[in-house]
């Protein structure tokens, strides 16, 4: 939908591993940082539904279901680079 072939996912460290996984399957390279900064009171919500999360991915990498486009191709992501010189 966006045209995106590659990206840097910044996201905290928790859920990192899992985010790269996903994009890397949709075929997109796919590198990350994590960060510990963002509001701290959800980090250990977060923490505590992570194995979950990731069995659903795992899920998702093996079975590769279609995906769910939400509407026409967007250039937003081309427009922003090609004018960032």
């Amino acid at each position: 939908m966006f045209g995106v072939d590659r990206l840097t996912v910044v996201t905290q460290s928790f859920h990192l591993p899992r985010a790269v996984v996903l994009c890397r399957a949709a075929g997109i390279e796919t590198h990350g940082v994590g960060s510990d900064v963002w509001i701290k009171r959800v980090t250990p919500l977060g923490y505590a539904r992570e194995p979950l999360a990731m069995m659903k991915a795992m899920t998702d990498v093996i079975l590769r279901p279609d995906p769910e486009v939400l509407g026409e191709k967007e250039n937003g992501v081309r427009d922003a680079l090609k004018s960032s010189g």
